[in-house]
Order: C-alpha cells, then sequence, then structure tokens
C-alpha cells in the first residue's frame, strides 16, 4: 500500500478489485473421527481429538462423520494482494452481519471463503453488493 494512500480509500480499492464467485454446489460441515484418506474437500483440519471436514454434497458419501452441518453456499473471494488488505475480512463479515446472517469463514494463500447457510445466501449476495463487492453472477 502506498504511504500517501488513506487505509479506508486502499480498503475500498481492494474491494472493488476482488472477484466473488458463488458456487452452485452445497457445502457441509462434517465432524469426523478420523481424517478422510481421499478426496477433493475444501477444508481438512485436525487440532487434537477435533477433525473438521467441509465438503460439497457430492463427497459428504465418502466421509465416516458422527455431525454434521448443513447446507452451506461458498463464497470465494479473489483478493488481489493478499495479506494486505487490512480489514478485508471485518468487511465481509460486517456486511453480512448487518442482515444479521451469520458466516464461517476459511482464509487460504490466495483466497478468502464465507460459508453461508443455503436459505441465506440471496441476503448476503445483496449485502456484499451493496458493501461494494463484485458479484457479478451467482451460479
Amino acid at each position: 500500500m502506498p504511504e500517501s494512500a488513506p487505509f479506508g480509500a486502499e480498503l475500498e480499492r481492494v474491494i472493488r478489485l476482488t472477484t466473488v464467485r458463488v458456487a452452485a454446489e452445497r457445502y457441509a460441515y462434517l465432524r469426523t473421527d478420523t481424517l478422510p484418506e481421499r478426496g477433493n474437500h475444501l477444508m481438512v483440519f485436525s487440532c487434537g481429538d477435533d477433525n473438521t471436514v467441509v465438503t460439497q454434497e457430492s463427497q459428504v458419501h465418502d466421509i465416516d462423520y458422527t455431525a454434521m452441518e448443513e447446507w452451506f453456499r461458498l463464497f470465494e473471494f479473489h483478493i488481489p494482494i493478499p495479506f494486505q488488505a487490512p480489514g478485508f475480512l471485518a468487511s465481509i463479515a460486517s456486511a453480512v452481519a448487518d442482515e444479521r446472517i451469520n458466516i464461517l469463514m476459511i482464509s487460504t494463500f490466495p483466497r478468502d471463503y464465507a460459508l453461508v447457510k443455503e436459505s441465506e445466501a440471496e441476503r448476503a449476495i445483496r449485502a456484499l453488493r451493496r458493501r461494494g463487492f463484485p458479484i457479478s453472477n451467482p451460479d
């Protein structure tokens, strides 16, 4: 970020330049006793005795899970300058929180993801658009 650019102006620019895709597939959060050996899952996380898998509906049957939260829509944020946009995740969270929508966030090196209950996805799209996020063609 250039020294002369005000923080807020730079964040607004990053938001406008971010591409957002809403996946057509539905996703579920699964608790497992054992981690899956294969599959193309969005997230596989193990923390001590707690294992969590976030995966597409089509792969749920391949996992031996003990608990499931279903169904979510995946919002994929392709940020142009990862790790250099303070307030970016807060902008996503506050836009949907203002509509009383809960989200689950996952960050990876190149992207950020928000999972929104399927029943609230359209409201979340509208809230994020109002905040300035370009969601051109939700699937």
